[in-house]
């Protein structure tokens, strides 16, 4: 079986309720799992509400 099969059949068997499915670390990039979209620190500070402040 291919990996691309193989990802497909995991990802058919998560529908099932109470499955436990197992991704390697590839598995889970290819799905995204790994990508980062935090604020940086100066996103934050930026976007902070300081409705005292003049």
């Amino acid at each position: 079986m291919s990996d691309t099969n193989d990802l497909k059949g995991k990802l058919e068997d998560l529908e099932v309720p109470g499955a436990v499915i197992e991704m390697n670390p590839d598995e889970a990039e290819q799905l995204g799992a790994f990508q980062e979209d935090a604020l940086t620190e100066e996103e934050a500070l930026e976007s902070a509400f300081y409705p005292d402040a003049d």
